[in-house]
């Protein structure tokens, strides 16, 4: 058992101080920190807190309500004014960024003149018609009249009785969260699993393996191959989950980006995300490692590569029909089909609750599945590893195990 914690180690290292890894392990910080600095500069521009002016004519405002803030808000403050003369002057002066002004008749006919010498900030303009509805509801209990006025659409979500949701406004990054982990999940597979299809391929084809399996079983250097490349993937995904958990509390509490101010997932959720995920990585890391055993030459393993991402890739192109029909036999077969499930059940479980009789059954399948690989990435070990400029058919890779194994390539 040693051997095989020695090759994992190995891998591990060896992968984790190359260049392509490291570029790849900061290229999310990077985009992270830009889109954080984008938000935080597009923000600045469009936000202004200098105060707004009012001339009421129609009487609503007499006696104003204002709405409430928590002492960490800032808010753009809503001036009076007796007449529009004095409100000009303070536009001139700079005093205000613009004054509005309620007709006489505006509660009849809701009449309301807004003047300004440059366009007033989006925040300001809001700030306003959340002072002007808190006094539309200056009658009701003011708890509900401030709830009432500055409710966001997205606070409310339905649920549809077979399971599916419906978003009201904009959807947050915490009921977003299952999608990511979807495209996150191909993203992990390009990036790091991707190394082993190469890596065995290399090693069958300079002549390494002769020497490594003189020292250690198959079926370890198989085994500590596929560990320490989910060590790597464990690197890649602690460092990216605590940046973008940063970038959130930084963009929701501090920018107050509304998208990022609710960044929670459920426990269920998440505990059926690791489920299929963790399994689906072993799967397709094993997958990779046999067709590296298989193959002839490192370029002809690096053209198949791309075919253990389009699997996934299918659950994304059907997105429209997983959402308006998750219970359609056929986002039930992508959802138990091994080679589907990770990214199907992610985006299934992002706009829906995933039956529990499917979460039980594609679990199962997949960690027979991911055992699965791992024997037949051992199996195609076996059978590859001293032939050098040859392949592997699958008429040998999936014959019976007792049969045995051709010697050195002396037929195809």
């Amino acid at each position: 058992m040693s051997k095989f914690w020695l090759v994992a180690q190995y891998e591990y290292k060896r992968l984790v101080l190359r260049r392509s890894f490291i570029f790849a392990l900061l290229s999310v910080p990077i985009m992270v920190a830009l889109f954080v600095g984008i938000v935080y500069l597009a923000m600045s521009l469009e936000t202004d807190y200098t105060p707004v002016g009012y001339v009421d004519h129609s009487g609503l405002l007499a006696d104003p309500v204002a709405v409430s803030a928590s002492d960490s808000d800032k808010t753009v403050p809503i001036l009076p004014f007796p007449s529009e003369g004095e409100a000009r002057e303070a536009l001139e002066a700079g005093d205000v960024q613009a004054y509005y002004v309620l007709a006489a008749d505006y509660m009849e006919t809701n009449h309301v003149e807004l003047v300004y010498v440059n366009s007033p900030s989006e925040n300001a303009t809001q700030a306003f018609w959340d002072f002007m509805q808190m006094n539309w509801l200056a009658d009701w209990p003011p708890g509900i009249a401030e709830r009432v006025a500055t409710m966001s659409d997205s606070d409310v979500i339905s649920r549809t009785p077979d399971g599916s949701r419906e978003f009201k406004g904009e959807p947050t990054l915490g009921q977003l969260l299952p999608m990511f982990g979807a495209m996150g999940f191909i993203l992990l597979l390009s990036f790091s699993a991707g190394y082993l299809i190469q890596v065995v391929a290399e090693e069958k084809e300079n002549r390494t393996m002769e020497m490594v399996v003189s020292s250690v079983s198959p079926g370890k250097l198989i085994g500590g191959k596929v560990l320490g490349i989910m060590g790597v993937t464990f690197t890649q995904v602690v460092v990216w989950t605590v940046v973008i958990a940063l970038a959130a509390f930084v963009g929701g509490n501090v920018l107050h980006v509304a998208f990022l101010q609710d960044a929670g997932i459920d426990v269920r959720t998440l505990v059926l995300l690791l489920a299929v995920l963790l399994p689906g990585y072993v799967m397709y890391a094993a997958l990779m490692a046999a067709m590296g055993a298989t193959v002839a030459e490192a370029q002809e393993a690096q053209q198949v590569t791309g075919m253990f991402i389009l699997p996934n890739a299918v659950p994304l192109w059907l997105i429209v029909m997983l959402m308006e029909n998750p219970n359609s036999p056929l986002s039930i077969g992508l959802t138990l089909f091994p080679l589907t499930s990770p990214a199907t059940i992610a985006l299934r479980a992002t706009f829906g609750q995933v039956p529990l009789w499917q979460e039980v059954a594609a679990c199962a399948l997949l960690v027979l599945s991911a055992l699965g690989a791992v024997w037949l990435a051992g199996r195609a070990f076996r059978l590859g590893m001293l032939r050098y400029g040859k392949r592997v058919s699958l008429r040998e890779l999936f014959a019976r195990a007792s049969a045995p194994a051709p010697a050195g390539g002396s037929h195809e």
